[in-house]
């Protein structure tokens, strides 16, 4: 059976620390193209016994659970959000998957209408979303699922990545800026239409 790309990336970078390599810097880009595709990438700077080499990896999630378990940190806050954004699409996806697009994406705005810390009204306020139904196990399997993943990207950042609780809030908050423009293509439309 053939390796997956996540578990070829996660394979390469063990074999560069087994022989005494490092990653020295982590660089991260969700690498929009002008149809505002995302196609996330990191650039692993690797130091391999006084060597340096740049290496490309498309995001898989296998490496992000690599390099979070490492607690390699992006090389700048920007790229940081950029980062944690994508863990969270990537999460979004799933439950997209599991609970229906327009479902999960209501019960998204459910949960952040809630959290008022991140400070997202001005941008929960621009998105068309109904109250998801509260009725059912999918409600609840949804939003602890989201949640889940909110609260525990933002905890890793405080204990893994060891960002203040002041950091690891404002990654977070940026985090899910980057998430709701990319969902529900915010600063699309005000491109197209702009806002007076």
């Amino acid at each position: 059976m053939s390796k997956t790309r996540g578990q070829s990336q996660v394979e390469f970078l063990r074999d560069v620390d087994a022989d005494g390599g490092r990653i020295a810097k982590a660089e991260f880009s969700l690498n929009r193209d002008m149809w505002k595709d995302v196609s996330p990438t990191y650039y692993l700077t690797l130091d391999q016994k006084g060597v340096r080499s740049h290496q490309e990896f498309l995001w898989t999630p296998e490496l992000e659970t690599y390099l979070l378990q490492a607690g390699v940190t992006a090389a700048s806050p920007e790229e940081e959000a950029e980062r944690f954004a994508t863990i969270l699409m990537n999460n979004l996806t799933r439950a997209q998957q599991d609970h229906g697009k327009d479902y999960a994406r209501s019960v998204l705005v459910d949960i952040l209408r809630g959290r008022p810390e991140y400070g997202l009204d001005r941008l929960l306020a621009r998105i068309p979303a109904y109250r998801p139904s509260q009725s059912g196990r999918s409600f609840a399997a949804c939003t602890q699922f989201l949640t889940t993943s909110i609260d525990g990207l933002q905890n890793e950042a405080r204990i893994g990545l060891r960002y203040s609780p002041d950091q690891a809030r404002d990654l977070m908050r940026a985090a899910l800026e980057i998430l709701l423009d990319e969902t529900f293509l915010i600063s699309s439309s005000d491109a197209v239409f702009p806002r007076s």
